[in-house]
């Protein structure tokens, strides 16, 4: 079982008081020093790790906060309209135009489509490396 170097400190006091009365536990005090210097020493590094690990936490922290890897948001894009939504009412419409609003349709889906594509690829590239 181990002890705080506080613990210890204190025991240590405890028997510096009795070594002023009873000079046989002298043994013991001296065991209870070898004791506070391993403590302290087992303290200190435990310090150190500590600090070391915060530092690195702070070093990822301000990396993530200025100039670490950033996704932007997926291009925003608005649904493909149904085909049937360019139908006229029966009877009416030119069908003309009705080819070119449903062609339009379809490119302009095809670049939004070909747009999220590209944004997937890269977050896929972004996670692949880290």
């Amino acid at each position: 079982m181990t002890f705080s170097a506080a613990r210890i400190e204190h025991a240590v006091i405890k028997v510096a008081k009795m070594l002023q009365l009873n000079p046989d536990v002298a043994p013991i005090f001296e065991r209870l020093e070898r004791e506070l210097e391993d403590a302290i020493a087992r303290e200190q590094q435990l310090t150190d790790v500590q600090r070391r690990a915060k530092a690195l936490l702070d070093q990822k922290a301000k990396a993530s906060s200025s100039g670490g890897v950033r996704l932007a948001p997926p291009p925003h894009t608005e649904p493909c309209r149904h085909p049937t939504t360019f139908l006229p009412p029966p009877g009416t419409g030119d069908w003309e135009l009705l080819a070119g609003r449903l062609g339009d349709e379809l490119i302009r889906c095809g670049e939004d489509k070909a747009a999220i594509e590209e944004w997937v690829r890269s977050v896929v590239a972004v996670l692949n490396r880290g």
